[in-house]
């Protein structure tokens, strides 16, 4: 499994317009299972455009708990 995520991170994070992309067009269930990588991702992206992603796709399902994942967004461009 954690092969999976590694690559899974390794083909998102090599284009960032694509990765929010693919995330805003991601359904719910499938957002639930991609949020154990968004950790990953907020170290490589660092940018104000990931966080607003993340921020849009809690609006759009709040029923995901997302608060974590949005606050390490903001930290890793703290950093």
């Amino acid at each position: 499994m954690k092969n999976i995520w590694h690559d899974l991170v390794n083909l998102l994070k090599s284009n960032e317009e694509s990765a929010i992309a693919f995330l805003e067009q991601s359904k719910e269930t499938e957002l639930y299972w991609l949020c154990e990588i968004f950790e990953d991702l907020s170290a490589e992206f660092q940018s104000q455009a990931f966080i607003h992603c993340l921020l849009e796709l809690q609006k759009k399902y709040p029923d995901l708990d997302m608060k974590q994942d949005i606050e390490y967004a903001i930290q890793s461009i703290e950093e």
